[in-house]
């Protein structure tokens, strides 16, 4: 791996290094997985991330996603049914990463419009109409948050936009400290979320 030279280790820093959470690049804080660990511990979720992540591929997250994720039926858009309905928008998408390993335009349209969302109120509705504002008052599914969380991990292993990882680290930060319930399927897609995050801090700084 490259050494990150002054310039671009001050630019990470002021990118991660923002209030919501503390990460100290120096010794890209053990204290920080500890306490990932001790969360995920209490929610009975395993953080320990695979011994092979070096090897890890995309294609290998369906090993570990929910059973049926993805046979779930979508209700396609229509002038009876305008809303949009984010977690089937967000489930279409990390589909598509896996079988064409691409991201189209549109996509990334709304995955930064999602990003703004969440960076301003921290909060995903389920559903938004199809001028994007929220048709539902439900915020709470941390299913949405999980498959956003490991969306921005797989964007940020192919671009390397580092405010992707920051969003990354703030999604996984609420997901453990929300309190909010979460279901066994839900568990495996925030296991992945955790492993995708704690193998990128590893890659890149060689822990």
């Amino acid at each position: 791996m490259q050494p990150i030279d002054a310039k671009e280790e001050k630019k990470i820093k002021n990118i991660l290094n923002y209030s919501y959470i503390k990460i100290d690049l120096s010794l890209c804080s053990g204290q920080f997985f500890q306490e990932r660990k001790t969360l995920a511990d209490k929610l009975q979720i395993d953080s320990d991330s695979p011994e092979n992540f070096n090897n890890f591929k995309v294609d290998q997250i369906a090993d570990y996603l929910p059973e049926g994720l993805f046979k779930r039926k979508v209700k396609e858009k229509s002038k009876r049914y305008p809303d949009i309905d984010i977690r089937n928008v967000l489930i279409k998408i990390l589909q598509n990463m896996m079988q064409k390993n691409n991201i189209g335009k549109k996509d990334w349209t709304v995955l930064f419009f999602l990003q703004k969302k969440f960076e301003v109120s921290r909060k995903i509705y389920q559903k938004y109409d199809s001028s994007m504002n929220k048709k539902s008052n439900s915020y709470d599914d941390i299913e949405i948050y999980s498959l956003l969380a490991i969306i921005f991990s797989l964007c940020f292993i192919k671009t390397k936009k580092w405010n992707l990882l920051n969003s990354v680290f703030k999604l996984n930060d609420l997901i453990l400290k929300s309190g909010w319930r979460i279901s066994r399927s839900q568990k495996q897609l925030v296991y992945i979320s955790l492993i995708l995050e704690k193998g990128i801090l590893k890659n890149l700084y060689e822990l």
